[in-house]
């Protein structure tokens, strides 16, 4: 993590040499005069002029960044989404943040827009570029004066245009300790402490004491990422190594630079699905990539035994019931039709990217080595998603799986009962493009002949386990 750890020192070195509200004016004001005036425009394509409509009368948090940064950038940038939904209603209100380009011979207002899109930047944020030479004038009255990229300052600049007083800080630090600097700029916000709105996406992880790459998860991954939240600027790791191969994350994390340019095929599809913002290169060693891969699986596997002892049974109730549905050949199935085998039982989607297909890919490893002995069972794939998961979709979808995985769909309040009757955890998730994917349980439920439930075949169980699970509940059945 050298490269990375070298910035934050020096930022972090630099913020403990200059106190929070240190001035940087050394004597006379910053403000008119000194801030010039020069045309810029915004990623909305309007035209502003720099002191006038930026600076003046305002508190401002500045910062330099370009849209095609492979380290740093977008990692600040997260940063500061995370202290914009802390400052709450004060963003726009009382304190405006100014991204400024240091590369507007191609940062576009189109590419800024796409950048701020990808952290969900609110009003009182802009992203600024316009001519080279007067981007250039501006940046160095802050002290940005190189024309290398690379090394273009990583530190955050804190302004009071009233008072005159400047400051540099670093966003790389104690958050906490950041918004209190920003607050302190106004007598104002100063001595009151406001609750931001309550932005799930924004949660960044769960309590789990001190465990390996928990500290470095939250520094470095969740400005970024949430585990089980949902996608913030890049996607929930929520069993990301379920998803994909656990050496593909580790090398991923290392070095997403060198994927890109291999063209590593998941890779060039994370680009294109986050576009305004990729995985920038963090420095991270081997060590570090195991210790975070061994941090999101523990949350992930919390996540996931939440889920089961909320979704499973409460009080008197008891997983399975009655249902009525209707199967990929359009014939009507009922829960009593089940009955005199045991039944294996998934819910899923067609359109599930990544962990339905893997399920029903290893139940049919299972079901290919039962041999004779899978006609004993009944496999069932349930949509959660009725809406796109008809009979013909569930009969494309399924050709692809051993044929003993029988698909079943229905109305939505027939899934529905379905769902509950399993208490099966399913909700809809909005994705960019009105498109949008489900969130649901899971396990595959073990139901003995009598259709009672008796375990569940887990994503974390070895081969082996699942193999004898499978074997148990098969000799139950004519015990």
């Amino acid at each position: 993590m050298q490269r990375i750890l070298s910035a934050m020192i020096a930022a972090l070195a630099t913020a403990a040499v200059l106190a929070p509200n240190a001035c940087l004016a050394e004597g006379h004001r910053w403000g008119q005069g000194y801030i010039p005036n020069l045309p810029v425009i915004t990623q909305d394509g309007k035209k502003l002029r720099f002191y006038d409509d930026v600076i003046k009368g305002k508190i401002v948090v500045l910062n330099f960044i370009y849209t095609d940064c492979p380290d740093i950038c977008g990692l600040t940038t997260a940063r500061m989404s995370q202290v914009e939904d802390k400052l709450g209603e004060a963003m726009g209100r009382d304190i405006f943040f100014v991204s400024l380009t240091v590369d507007p011979e191609h940062d576009t207002p189109a590419k800024l827009k796409e950048y701020a899109n990808a952290f969900h930047v609110g009003p009182g944020w802009l992203f600024l570029t316009g001519k080279p030479d007067d981007i250039r004038a501006i940046s160095a009255k802050f002290g940005q004066r190189t024309l290398d990229l690379a090394e273009h300052r990583q530190q955050v600049l804190l302004g009071n245009d009233v008072t005159g007083e400047w400051s540099r800080n670093s966003v790389l630090g104690d958050i906490e300790r950041f918004v209190m600097d920003i607050r302190a700029q106004s007598p104002k916000l100063h001595e009151v402490v406001q609750a931001p709105p309550h932005d799930v996406t924004a949660d960044t992880g769960f309590d789990l004491g001190n465990q390996p790459g928990q500290v470095l998860f939250k520094k470095m991954c969740a400005p970024c990422h949430t585990v089980g939240v949902g996608d913030r600027a890049g996607p929930d790791l929520r069993d990301v190594t379920l998803r994909r191969d656990r050496d593909w994350v580790a090398r991923f994390i290392m070095d997403p630079n060198r994927m890109r340019h291999e063209k590593d095929p998941l890779a060039l599809e994370l680009a294109a699905k986050y576009p305004g913002v990729v995985m920038p290169r963090l420095g991270i060693t081997e060590n570090d990539a195991a210790d975070l891969i061994a941090y999101v699986e523990a949350q992930s596997a919390r996540l996931d035994a939440d889920q089961i002892s909320t979704s499973g049974p409460k009080d008197n109730e008891t997983i399975g019931g009655a249902f009525t549905l209707v199967d990929q050949n359009g014939k009507s199935v009922t829960d009593r039709d089940l009955l005199g085998k045991p039944t294996l039982v998934f819910f899923g989607f067609t359109h599930c990217p990544d962990v339905c297909p893997t399920t029903l890919f290893e139940l049919s490893n299972r079901l290919q080595e039962l041999e004779a002995d899978a006609d004993r069972l009944n496999v069932l794939f349930i949509t959660v998603d009725p809406g796109r998961d008809t009979p013909e979709q569930l009969a494309l979808y399924l050709s692809s799986f051993d044929p003993h995985i029988s698909g079943l769909s229905g109305t939505p309040e027939q899934v529905d009962a379905a769902v509950k009757a399993y208490h099966v955890y399913a909700r809809k998730v909005a994705l960019s493009g009105g498109d949008y994917t489900m969130d649901h349980t899971a396990s595959v439920f073990m139901m003995d002949r009598k259709g009672q439930y008796v375990g569940t075949l887990g994503r974390r169980d070895t081969d082996d386990q699942a193999r004898a699970k499978l074997r148990r509940l098969l000799d139950a059945a004519h015990s």
